[in-house]
């Protein structure tokens, strides 16, 4: 009989397309030409999507946004982001 406390391989599988990142942006082909490092390709596309209003596909997601940016995983401690271990979100 397998242990109640053991975690599943897969929890959720949601498909890239359906994610805002650098790969995804309507100024990806910028970012990629670019050649941009660290977390300044994805704040530059989260910006230009911001910009787009509603025309963006992701207009919906950055209403749900903080208006401050002290909430967002990227301001985490450490100790906070180890939550995140093992997953692609790391």
């Amino acid at each position: 009989m397998p242990c109640c406390c053991s975690w599943p391989d897969l929890v959720v599988k949601i498909p890239k397309e359906c994610i805002l990142s650098i790969k995804t942006t309507g100024i990806a082909n910028l970012l990629d030409e670019a050649n941009l490092e660290g977390g300044c390709p994805l704040a530059l596309a989260v910006l230009y999507e911001i910009a787009q209003g509603e025309q963006s596909p992701w207009y919906g997601y950055l209403q749900a946004l903080p208006e401050h940016g002290e909430d967002l995983p990227i301001f985490w401690e450490e100790q906070e982001k180890d939550w995140f271990h093992g997953t692609e979100m790391e």
